[in-house]
């Protein structure tokens, strides 16, 4: 009598690892939908056309450097190794609009500016005043232009 007592006391309740499996996912889920929400928000701001950031830039009379470019020319590659190298000293002073040049929703953007050469960068002042320079500008010049252009002593 004494096991059967034991077997009866003891509790056995098949339902238990079914909620924890049934509430460890529903957990999961939760946390997927949080995570994906919070990167599609940070990728559409990222996800502007260069077009737009420009406009935006301008119509906010901030500084301006476009970098008209491909990833697939040498001449492109070495300044966009310049520009990694230089600019983060300027992103909170300049607005770098980085502009792939193969990229066909940027059709429109490059007639506006006339490019037909890459790498071609572009400074726009806060008053709208543009310069333009073709080819591969070393670092030392990069950080000149972007010195004038951000008005940093």
């Amino acid at each position: 009598m004494t096991k059967i007592n034991k077997r009866k006391n003891k509790s056995h309740q098949p339902w238990i690892p079914t909620v924890l499996i049934i509430a460890a996912v529903l957990i999961l889920a939760g946390i997927v939908l949080i995570l994906k929400n919070n990167s599609e928000s940070s990728v559409n701001h990222m996800d502007e056309l260069p077009v737009t950031q420009f406009d935006l830039a301008l119509k906010e009379k901030e500084p301006i450097f476009v970098f008209f470019h491909s990833n697939n020319c040498a001449l492109c590659i070495e300044m966009i190794n310049n520009v990694d190298e230089v600019f983060p000293e300027f992103r909170n002073s300049v607005t770098l609009v980085d502009v792939n040049v193969y990229d066909e929703k940027n059709n429109k953007f490059l007639l506006r500016f006339g490019i037909q050469v890459i790498p071609t960068l572009v400074f726009i002042n806060r008053n709208g005043e543009g310069k333009k320079a073709v080819g591969v500008l070393p670092p030392s010049q990069l950080r000149d232009q972007l010195i004038l252009l951000a008005g940093v002593q």
